[in-house]
């Protein structure tokens, strides 16, 4: 899929709860480490 247009999101669902929880343990045995934060860093204090 190379461009959004062909993504279908009007029939996607969103994951519930439950089911990141366990995607999230899946990660963690597989790996044996916490999956990547996601999304924007913090900044630091001198940064603001």
């Amino acid at each position: 899929m190379k461009k959004t247009e062909e993504f279908p999101f009007d029939r996607a669902r969103k994951i519930r709860p439950a089911e990141r929880q366990k995607y999230l343990k899946a990660y963690e045995n597989t790996l044996g480490e916490k999956p990547p934060q996601r999304g924007r860093p913090h900044k630091f204090l001198s940064e603001k």
